[in-house]
């Protein structure tokens, strides 16, 4: 069978997908129906033999089973336990912190809650910043609630306000990983930035090469949404590959074995990543940019199909709730967009073109082809959170909504998607404040914007 990789890949995404938003119910139901139709292409042999078919189904029913184990071992019990308390907690900071205008927040991983040991993780919310570094030990005592969709996806099951004077204890370790001087390096080479360049063209700079995206002024973002152009401040496949093209042609006249080439290629990828924060659109284009290294180490052509299944597959072994972040989800559509209608679009589309204008669209071809594929593949995933917000948002931003949508259905797909990413800030901005302020009062929300899986319970 043929892209076994690409199948199972691709439809571990759709369905963890469909359960991250889904009730249990219809989860449950899916992975039934799944597996009856598992059962019944094994008693057909023509289908047994072909393998798609089943090898399909099974990974629906194993889908369903790792998300399903995942919430019911993994995050449930966290969140049941410790939401609506408040709790004594020892975090490490393993991730530098960002300022989203209003708060300062802090992505910990929890080590104890109460003096119990708990494998989670949790996002710290100050007005005020703490001046503690990566892999500092902060201890503090807050009211826990559960997080929201977005942080799911990060691995971040609690949230904790601390908004007035914070009372955090910072307790420095002994040693310090290599993680830890990585992001030392990215810190340097962030003041070097703002040192020799202006403000705005310091943070512009930070985003594009280090995926520093939170120090970007809100006017320049608007800029870019408005422009389509967002997509160039996310650090992804563009700027690895392009990075990965440079280091090729300088290891290539460096060495001579193409085997010390090739590992210090996939080398400079990973540092690459992890420079850049390793973020979901990161890792899947290392990925397919080391499987595509080691395809020509061993003089096989890499499949994109297989890649994407790959790095889908690792991605989500690992964090099935990875689903919740829609950066990821735009990401794999537009690359897979990319991969599956380029050559169409190349024969019939620009094809069209030339013959009635009796012109050439060689020099434009590959641009064009990028360009509506993306917006193909990345339509579907728009509109869908469109409708989210649509069900979430008040009264007076369904004007907005509805001048997305306008945007969309008449063909400025990126001028939509802007509108809505936009929408959608201004609503995260908004609950996090309100939060904040039942917080100051001594009362938490907690399980706002949760998948309707999670909720539930």
């Amino acid at each position: 069978m043929k892209r076994l990789l690409g199948l199972t890949g691709l439809t571990c995404l759709c369905v963890l997908t469909a359960c991250f938003y889904l009730s249990e119910a219809l989860c449950i139901a899916i992975a039934a129906g799944a597996l009856a139709l598992f059962l019944i292409s094994m008693l057909i042999p023509s289908v047994r033999k072909e393998g798609t078919l089943p090898v399909a189904f099974i990974t629906v029913v194993l889908s369903v089973v790792l998300f399903m184990g995942v919430t019911y071992t993994k995050v449930l019990p966290v969140q049941e336990k410790f939401n609506e308390k408040t709790c004594t907690v020892v975090a490490t900071q393993k991730r530098e912190v960002y300022n989203s205008e209003r708060f300062y927040i802090y992505e910990l991983d929890v080590d104890t809650i109460d003096g119990e040991k708990v494998n989670t993780g949790l996002t710290l919310f100050t007005y005020e910043h703490i001046f503690s570094e990566p892999y500092d030990k902060l201890e503090f005592t807050s009211l826990l609630t559960k997080s929201t969709a977005s942080e799911l996806s990060r691995g971040l099951y609690l949230r904790a306000f601390m908004l007035f004077d914070p009372e955090v204890e910072i307790i420095k370790p002994s040693y310090k990983p290599l993680m830890y001087h990585i992001m030392n390096l990215r810190c340097k080479l962030r003041t070097a930035l703002y040192m020799e360049l202006s403000p705005d063209v310091a943070a512009f700079s930070s985003a594009l090469f280090l995926g520093e995206k939170h120090s970007l002024p809100l006017e320049f973002k608007s800029l870019l949404r408005t422009c389509g152009l967002s997509h160039i401040v996310v650090v992804s496949g563009l700027h690895l590959s392009i990075i990965t093209a440079l280091m090729t042609k300088y290891y290539k006249r460096l060495f001579k074995n193409r085997f010390v080439c090739a590992g210090f290629i996939i080398l400079s990828i990973i540092f690459f990543a992890l420079l850049t924060g390793f973020g979901f659109p990161v890792i899947r284009s290392a990925v397919m940019l080391i499987i595509f290294t080691v395809g020509n180490l061993i003089f096989r052509r890499s499949d994109s199909i297989n890649s994407i299944g790959a790095a889908a597959l690792i991605i989500l072994l690992f964090n099935p709730y990875a689903v919740g972040d829609v950066g990821m989800l735009l990401s794999f559509s537009a690359t897979l967009g990319i991969v599956v209608w380029s050559n169409r679009l190349s024969e019939n589309v620009l094809a069209f073109f030339e013959k009635f204008t009796f012109m050439s669209f060689d020099l434009v071809n590959g641009a064009l082809d990028v360009c509506l594929d993306n917006d193909i593949q990345i339509l579907d995933i728009a509109l869908f959170d469109l409708l989210e917000e649509v069900i979430q948002a008040d009264a007076g931003g369904f004007v907005q909504l509805f001048l997305a949508l306008l945007g969309l259905l008449l063909g400025s797909n990126q001028t939509g998607v802007a509108l809505i990413l936009h929408h959608h800030e201004d609503l995260t901005c908004r609950r996090d404040f309100g939060e904040a302020q039942h917080f100051h009062r001594g009362r938490g929300t907690g399980g706002a914007n949760l998948p309707a899986f999670v909720i539930v319970h």
